[in-house]
């Protein structure tokens, strides 16, 4: 009798154990789900997409002049060539035509990026253009 009633307990406790490991499991996949539909990825725009390269040091590398570059790059980009070459234009300017481009929040777009990669040579390029220019 002592072993029947010892396999019935067991037995009870072993689904009570599935049961709690489907709800534990349950919970962790609508976790898993909510942040995933939560954290939809952020547009990145092409002046931010350039200021990506041109901070990496990607753009200085590309030995064309801007009219081929930004033919190379509306093909990798999946932007009009004029868009590019406008940005192109200006990214390198004097300051307050490169302000259409570095506006604060491109920048501060571009340098939370670089953060999570630990991009600090990067990072410092552009603090340096941050206090370089004055935002209102």
């Amino acid at each position: 009798m002592k072993g029947i009633k010892w396999q019935l307990e067991r037995q009870r406790l072993l689904e009570q154990a599935k049961e709690e490991a489907k709800s534990e499991l349950r919970a962790e996949l609508q976790k898993e789900t909510d942040e995933k539909t939560s954290s939809k990825k952020e547009e990145t725009t092409i002046k931010q997409q350039l200021l990506i390269l041109h901070y990496m040091g990607i753009l200085k590398n590309i030995d064309l002049p801007n009219t081929k570059k930004a033919k190379l790059l509306s093909t990798l980009l999946n932007k009009t060539e004029q868009d590019i070459r406008e940005v192109l234009t200006y990214i390198e300017g004097k300051k307050e035509e490169s302000k259409k481009i570095k506006s604060k929040d491109n920048l501060e777009f571009v340098k939370k990026h670089f953060e999570k990669l630990g991009m600090n040579e990067a990072i410092e390029k552009i603090n340096k253009d941050l206090e370089n220019f004055k935002f209102l």
